[in-house]
């Protein structure tokens, strides 16, 4: 009965989920004012105020408007990691993967404890499809015992490891990611389609819950809820996630599946 589905990526869904609970990545990380590296004697003056304006454009979604102010505050002092770490996002949400991951690479050269930048460039890679390389720069990050949100990139690590077809590793991962944010809504998703995978309903049906608990408005979960349900012979309650997932999306990509899975279960 169905695949579950994975949360969509791109295009204006893209600005929203830089500031949705539990599917945010990256620059809600960012701060405004706290450019400090190896390069930290760097005078700074101007450079500053346009990385400050350039991560307030990224913050508010807003990433091509994020980076010639970016780039002015590099032209002024190159070697601030976390300006280099600022422009990769700014080019990732661009949707420009090539220069994210340049500027991504540059940011942990000059800062090689960087696990922030490391965690983005594991992303970087995952969406170029270069998983090996997205696995070392997240095991990376994750080496570093005093990066505060590991959370991030142990769910990012959890997908590579999955797309790799590793799946008691993955979901090891995405239980360290809801271990450290239990309002991880996207880890909780992830780790239950996992759980499918191996034949493990029941285990797949809690962590489903967990998310939908968390974002009740999002059809996928909603969906991938009824899958589980189903596949543990819960039918009542897969007919109830699957019409929940069929009014939040009734039209578009998946609605006629659901629509399908609907009339299977009647």
């Amino acid at each position: 009965m169905g695949r579950p589905w994975r949360p969509q990526e791109g295009g204006k869904g893209m600005r929203g989920k830089l500031r949705a609970r539990g599917w945010v990545w990256g620059v809600a990380l960012l701060l405004a004012g706290c450019a400090t590296t190896p390069g930290g004697d760097e005078p700074l003056g101007k450079a500053e105020d346009y990385y400050n304006l350039g991560v307030a454009y990224l913050n508010s979604g807003e990433p091509r408007r994020a980076l010639p102010e970016l780039t002015r505050a590099i032209e002024i002092a190159p070697r601030q990691a976390p300006y280099h770490r600022a422009l990769g996002l700014a080019y990732y949400f661009d949707r420009n993967l090539p220069e994210a991951v340049k500027a991504l690479q540059r940011a942990v050269e000059l800062d090689p404890k960087f696990a922030d930048a490391f965690t983005d460039l594991g992303r970087a890679y995952l969406e170029q499809g270069d998983l090996a390389r997205a696995e070392q720069a997240l095991k990376a990050a994750l080496a570093n015992s005093f990066y505060p949100t590991p959370q991030v990139a142990h769910f990012t690590l959890g997908t590579v490891y999955e797309q790799r077809g590793r799946l008691e590793e993955a979901a090891a991962q995405f239980r360290r990611a809801v271990d450290v944010d239990p309002d991880f809504a996207n880890a909780y998703n992830s780790l239950g389609r996992v759980y499918l995978g191996q034949n493990k309903p029941a285990l797949a049906v809690t962590s489903f819950e967990a998310a939908s608990r968390l974002t009740p408005t999002v059809a996928v979960i909603q969906r991938n809820l009824g899958i589980a349900y189903f596949r543990a012979g819960k039918r009542s309650e897969a007919r109830a996630a699957l019409e929940r997932a069929l009014k939040l999306q009734p039209a578009g990509p998946g609605a006629d599946e659901i629509r399908d899975l609907l009339g299977r279960l009647r």
